[in-house]
């Protein structure tokens, strides 16, 4: 589990994971690409990321997230 912070209009570019991770927004606004989707979230939102999916994140507002990442359990 890693808590990521953002100032409001700090952004995380266009990358990728080699794991499959959940995504829990704490506090504030962003723009999550994942893929081609995009979506707008706020406090309380849970999306997940498939492995090797190229994603970015733009906060909104003052940004609080928790990223998830999900071992092989193999």
């Amino acid at each position: 589990m890693v808590l990521f912070t953002f100032d409001g209009g700090q952004e995380l570019s266009d990358h990728t994971a080699t794991t499959a991770a959940l995504i829990h927004i704490i506090d504030g606004n962003a723009e999550i690409t994942l893929g081609e989707d995009r979506h707008k979230v706020s406090s309380g939102t849970w999306l997940h990321m498939p492995p090797n999916l190229n994603h970015s994140v733009r906060a909104v507002t003052p940004l609080k997230m928790l990223l998830y990442m999900l071992k092989d359990a193999t």
